[in-house]
């Protein structure tokens, strides 16, 4: 065992070979000598640090996901060779590569893993992912302004899946999501719904593109500035809001102008289908809810009806294909 894990010290190579390899035989052990590896493991506190710090990895990764409880097998078994795992920080370590490192593959990685433990939390984490304090600290992460912007994708990436579990972070988490029933989906709080919101109106103001000046070209013309990953999950993030039944978020989307802000988006880039979704998702939140303020809110100080007709009335997008699609994208969210 010692030879084993001796793999993921930092002064040894880690290729993606040998990382592969490893990978399938600490998997192995894990199903067939579960308790002597736990136990060799929880002997070695250090092992858990290496592995957070091989992140980016992804077949370390994947360990990693096993290692803490997101396997129904090893978790229904040897649940109580599992404790130790209440007194270890390792969802804070991996909430802090956020912070420390700048590696887009980090960054996901650490997403999956956290997405991974919000769909099938042991009893033993579910109460410390969901916490506002827990998603607070994501949110210091992702607003960090000298941080990429992949911090901020991927940490409101949890948050959604906070909001919404049965969301996939991605599609690699399906090979093994068959085997996770073993613990209950973890569902935000109130107060962590609240904690979300403290972090709403900073959010709002990176869906500001008056003042970006870069372009990119496109076959249909420029873009002056390209939505980007990270304005289109905060879109997404309002969307999910709309849907946990929070009288509280629905207010504060309204108050500051967070359905507003993403219905304009809708018009100025009228030909991102992806945009497009999360929109026309908003719109059917807004109406299906049956809540008179925001439906008032969407036909009236929105004016969804009238941008719909006044992007009609625009050659440039009438006499397009994907003009038409555009304005069939908001028709079908109001009827």
């Amino acid at each position: 065992m010692d030879l084993l894990f001796s793999f993921v010290k930092p002064d040894h190579p880690h290729s993606t070979l040998l990382s592969g390899y490893f990978s399938k035989v600490v998997i192995c052990l894990m199903l067939r000598k579960t308790a002597p590896l736990m136990n060799y493991v929880q002997e070695h506190p250090e092992i858990v640090v290496q592995l957070v710090d091989l992140i980016g990895i992804t077949s370390v990764m994947e360990v990693l996901i096993r290692l803490i409880g997101a396997d129904e097998t090893i978790y229904s078994n040897y649940a109580d060779t599992m404790q130790w795992l209440e007194n270890t920080d390792v969802l804070g370590m991996i909430a802090d590569k956020f912070s420390s490192s700048d590696s887009p593959e980090v960054h996901a990685n650490a997403a999956e893993i956290l997405c991974a433990v919000t769909r099938c939390a042991p009893p033993s984490l579910a109460s410390k992912i969901c916490s506002p304090s827990f998603v607070g600290r994501l949110f210091c992460h992702a607003l960090e302004g000298s941080r990429p912007k992949s911090v901020l994708v991927h940490s409101l990436s949890v948050c959604i899946s906070l909001l919404d579990p049965k969301r996939l972070a991605s599609a690699s988490y399906q090979a093994f999501r068959s085997n996770v029933s073993h613990g209950a989906l973890v569902t935000a709080s109130p107060e962590t719904v609240d904690g979300m919101l403290e972090s709403l109106g900073n959010l709002l103001n990176l869906l500001d593109t008056s003042a970006a000046e870069n372009v990119l070209p496109t076959t249909y013309g420029c873009l002056r500035p390209p939505l980007g990953k990270h304005r289109l999950k905060i879109v997404e993030f309002i969307s999910v809001l709309l849907t946990v039944g929070s009288e509280t978020a629905e207010q504060e989307l309204i108050s500051q102008s967070a359905i507003k802000r993403s219905i304009d988006l809708f018009f100025e880039y009228p030909y991102n289908n992806f945009l497009h979704h999360h929109v026309e998702n908003i719109i059917v939140s807004c109406l299906e809810g049956k809540r008179t303020e925001l439906v008032e809110h969407v036909l009236n100080e929105c004016d969804i009806v009238g941008k719909i007709l006044a992007a009609d009335k625009l050659s440039s997008l009438a006499t397009e294909s994907n003009g038409v699609s555009y304005i069939y994208y908001a028709i079908t969210a109001l009827t």
